[in-house]
């Protein structure tokens, strides 16, 4: 019984972690509101034709299908879910190539994954290429995700912004271990 407590506790207290202490901070400096669209909406000649199948398998990656695009610049958007701790950009660049910016945040420190989707590589009328693409993106973006994450784990920055909010390292370690069983 007293080890089920403990296991309640330590899941409460990473839930408590995440939805008050690490979503604030996650990337909110990088969440300009300026003009919301859809993916299908997009106004971007070259986005909405090329691109936009990708896009929204991003969104459905990233967000389950609930971020917003918003227009930066003529050629530029930003997928974004509010509480989110990632970002991602998207800019077409003279040679017609997509150029995909990834933020993610994980306990204050950000981690910038960036690809390129060349035009000529990308078969806009290929459903299964494109998939074959988007997967290998993801799996480069977590491959990196996973460095960064071992980093800062052993750097011990979870451990003090978790002592800042009298949160035991222990406990969120084990509640941890917990979750991804």
């Amino acid at each position: 019984m007293k080890i089920a407590s403990i296991i309640i506790a330590a899941l409460f207290a990473v839930y408590l972690l995440e939805k008050f202490l690490l979503r604030p901070y996650c990337m909110a400096k990088y969440a300009k509101q300026q003009r919301t669209a859809n993916a299908s909406d997009l106004k971007e000649p070259t986005i909405s034709k090329l691109y936009a199948p990708l896009i929204q398998r991003f969104n459905t990656y990233a967000y389950g299908n609930q971020g917003t695009i918003t227009v930066l610049e003529r050629e530029k958007l930003q997928l974004y879910k509010t509480d989110s701790c990632q970002i991602l950009y998207f800019t077409v660049n003279r040679a017609q190539d997509l150029e995909i910016e990834w933020r993610f945040m994980y306990f204050r420190q950000e981690m910038i994954f960036r690809h390129t989707v060349h035009s000529a590589e990308f078969d806009t009328h290929n459903a299964q290429a494109q998939e074959t693409l988007f997967q290998a993106i993801v799996a480069q973006f977590n491959e990196q995700y996973s460095a960064h994450e071992k980093r800062v784990d052993e750097s011990g920055i979870p451990e003090k912004i978790l002592a800042e909010q009298g949160i035991s390292a222990e406990n969120w370690k084990t509640a941890r271990a917990f979750l991804r069983e």
